[in-house]
């Protein structure tokens, strides 16, 4: 600024001083005017990019909640409502990443891979938006994964990138201001000075045209920083929400023990672990015996304070270290812990069964039940193969459990696996052989001790198999008592007889009469008498 001297000047000059004094004034205040009208639009585009930097970074956060919920409970709805999301964050994407005058730091922050390897925020938040538009439109296989990728991303990297972007937008926000406002003070002062030597009278004008600008600038920078905040408190309230929703999504909500997917996490952390340490893992499925009874005759209510009851068991009995998880209504999975002796788990689980053999009192009324525990073992040595298959092995011991009385512990072992295997062929072979009409009955005649003539014949069941020929009812009755198909085999040995009865009449060699087995539940049928009768049979 070009000094004015203060004495000695000349007063036939003193018009052009003053024209100095007032162009240079005018010059100052048109430098804070046009410095005034700049901060105020600055600080609205800062506003608007902080703005939507700040709903970025809670769209990731909603994303990811509403992700989990695709997961949890897929449909079109709660698909399309993750689309949304993801449209809305890209939006507000697009504009933060075309906004003009983006400075060299956001720059590289965005965009620059030198600058930040791998990591820079844009190929970020494509990534994250990808794997959300996969968890709303692939299928069940393709979710997970991307499910994974982006509870990594959207808890981790991408989330600590977003508060990045935020910060560097506040930071030049606060410098492009510190920067106006110095500016503005040289302009100030130097009007003021100037006004004090030649123009005092135009002062107080611009001193209130100045206090006006730096009231502005106070105002909006308050502003900014209380939007701000809100929008911490916002980001604050949504990360809280977000924890206690995969709190409740890995847990069960009426005991409190970890969930089935809980259970799968915890078995693929285990597993890698044994892998590395060449341990074995062990998962001991435990089924509750009777429990239906007691839901059926003393209701839900009743049956919900068992399972709370057995869990408090689980928790006291089980060894230490141990993964306890309801993985179904009455069925609970033990992840036991590593290296530990094939005895020493099948004492824990008869310690267990004995413990939950015991009768709970509910409202007064004692409830019986008990536990069938099925144990499945596998080696790091044995590879991923057999790991995975752990809960399948445990399901199959379990199945021999109850098979031989209930109350019991089985270690599943490959002849277990042999026996479930070849009565599982059995049972369909036995479904497909009712309509191959391979069932039929083999007669074994019955003669007068004086006379030596016939006077009857027993009608006893055979299974003509095409690989293994006749079975004796031996090899297939139990199995067939166990699916229900006891009523179908008895109506094929009853229509049979029928006709083979007419048959021997035919060739000459009538049979008096036949003795046919039938099952004892269709004896006690009400109706058993007309259905025989409606088959030609006379009792």
């Amino acid at each position: 600024m070009a000094q004015l001297p203060l004495a000695g000047f000349n007063p036939r000059t003193l018009w052009k001083r003053y024209a100095v004094a007032l162009s240079l004034i005018a010059l100052c205040l048109l430098t804070t005017h046009l410095v005034q009208g700049w901060s105020l639009s600055r600080a609205r585009n800062d506003a608007v990019w902080i703005n939507d930097s700040g709903l970025q970074r809670s769209y990731a956060s909603r994303i990811l909640h509403q992700s989990l919920k695709q997961i949890n409970a897929p449909s079109l709805e709660q698909g399309a409502r993750l689309m949304k999301m993801v449209a809305e964050m890209e939006s507000a994407h697009f504009r933060l990443s075309q906004m003009p005058g983006m400075s060299e730091r956001l720059k590289a922050h965005y965009f620059d891979a030198r600058a930040y390897p791998g990591s820079s925020l844009d190929p970020l938040v494509r990534r994250y938006l990808q794997d959300a538009k996969l968890i709303a439109e692939a299928q069940d296989v393709g979710r997970a994964a991307a499910y994974t990728n982006l509870e990594a991303l959207g808890s981790g990297l991408l989330h600590t990138k977003l508060d990045e972007a935020v910060t560097i937008l506040e930071e030049e926000a606060l410098r492009k201001s510190q920067v106006s406002g110095r500016i503005q003070s040289w302009s100030f002062w130097g009007a003021v000075i100037l006004l004090f030597i030649e123009a005092g009278a135009i002062f107080y004008p611009t001193q209130r045209l100045a206090v006006r600008a730096v009231d502005a600038l106070k105002e909006a920078n308050a502003k900014l920083a209380k939007q701000s905040e809100r929008y911490k408190l916002a980001n604050e309230k949504l990360l809280n929400l977000s924890e206690k929703n995969e709190t409740a999504a890995l847990h069960d909500p009426l005991t409190g023990l970890p969930n089935r997917r809980y259970l799968d996490e915890a078995l693929s952390s285990r597993s890698a672990a044994a892998k590395a340490e060449n341990a074995t893992v062990t998962v001991m499925h435990v089924d509750l015996d009777r429990f239906k009874q007691i839901n059926d005759t003393l209701g839900h209510a009743a049956g919900d304070f068992i399972l709370k009851r057995v869990a408090d068991v689980l928790r006291d009995r089980a060894l230490a270290e141990s993964f306890i998880a309801r993985v179904g209504g009455d069925e609970f999975v033990i992840l036991a812990p590593d290296n530990v002796e094939s005895q020493a788990l099948v004492n824990n689980a008869e310690a267990i069964i004995n413990a939950l053999g015991e009768p709970v009192l509910y409202q007064g009324t004692p409830c019986y039940f008990g536990a069938s525990i099925g144990i499945g073992i596998a080696s790091a040595k044995a590879g991923s193969a057999d790991i995975n298959r752990l809960l399948e092995d445990a399901d199959i011991a379990l199945y021999r459990a109850k098979e031989h009385g209930r109350g019991r512990v089985e270690v599943f072992s490959q002849t277990i696996k042999q026996e479930f295997e070849e009565t599982k062929q059995i049972s369909d072979d036995l479904l497909v052989a009712f309509g191959r009409d391979e069932l039929m009955p083999d007669y074994q005649l019955q003669f007068c001790a004086k006379t030596q003539e016939i006077v009857g014949a027993e009608a006893l069941a055979r299974w003509h198999h095409p690989t293994h020929g006749k079975l004796a009812p031996a090899a297939f009755l139990d199995v067939a008592v166990s699916m229900n198909l006891m009523p179908r085999l008895d109506q094929v040995m009853l229509e049979k007889s029928k006709a083979n009865l007419a048959l021997f009449d035919a060739f000459g060699k009538p049979i008096p009469r036949i003795a046919i087995n039938l099952s004892a539940p269709r004896l006690d049928e009400a109706d058993f008498f007309t259905q025989i009768e409606t088959i030609g049979i006379d009792p």
